[in-house]
């Protein structure tokens, strides 16, 4: 079950990253334009994990880790500071869309 709610996520990342207003954007604002224009996949990707004790931290992980998955689309480019939809200042990957 997790797999296919992910997976069903990830379906939708080539729509979000041609939606994201820039080309240099992190993993905090993909996820959070993925949350707004997709709150019912991304709160059933929540809702599989919810017995865990950070149920956002899994899915964003998951998130960052199959957006590697993407080269065609985006480049990792390193590392950053910025504050997660929770307003908590955290690390996440920077990323530079592709053509």
């Amino acid at each position: 079950m997790p797999e296919l709610t992910l997976d069903a996520l990830e379906n939708v990342f080539r729509e979000v990253v041609n939606a994201m207003e820039k080309d240099e954007f992190d993993s905090h604002e993909f996820i959070l334009r993925l949350a707004h224009d997709h709150q019912r996949l991304y709160i059933n990707a929540l809702a599989v994990y919810a017995d865990t004790d950070r149920p956002s931290q899994v899915v964003h992980g998951e998130v960052a880790r199959r957006l590697l998955n993407y080269g065609d689309l985006v480049v990792k480019t390193g590392e950053t500071f910025s504050n997660d939809i929770f307003g908590q200042s955290n690390s996440c990957t920077t990323w530079h869309r592709v053509g």
